[in-house]
């Protein structure tokens, strides 16, 4: 048994079935899952809370008052936590679009 702490990761998505995917994903990698959040506050909340080393996240999610999906959400998620507590942040979407890619680049999102 190794005495190396696995990789943490937070996956954001406002989608159970993608959470469940990614922790999946993640393990089989002998990354640890330590958090998952659905909107840009828990995002926020969570990265600074509990430090991971890497974040998955979506670019589009609910905004938490109205319901109504954010494209942006992500971007603006990835914003703040590269201000408040960076770390690695990876952008997985289905949203494929050269302004998307550049405002995570802007926004200091690592991979997408």
């Amino acid at each position: 048994m190794s005495s190396i702490a696995p990789t943490t990761a937070l996956i954001v998505d406002d989608e159970p079935g993608v959470h469940h995917l990614m922790e999946s994903l993640l393990s089989r990698l002998e990354m640890k899952v330590v958090g998952t959040a659905i909107d840009e506050d828990e995002a926020v909340e969570q990265a600074g809370k509990l430090k991971p080393d890497v974040i998955i996240m979506d670019a589009s999610m609910p905004d938490p008052e109205t319901g109504i999906d954010d494209r942006l959400a992500g971007i603006r998620a990835a914003e703040k936590i590269m201000i408040d507590c960076p770390a690695p942040i990876v952008l997985a979407t289905a949203f494929e679009a050269t302004d998307l890619l550049q405002s995570a680049t802007d926004a200091g999102v690592g991979a997408y």
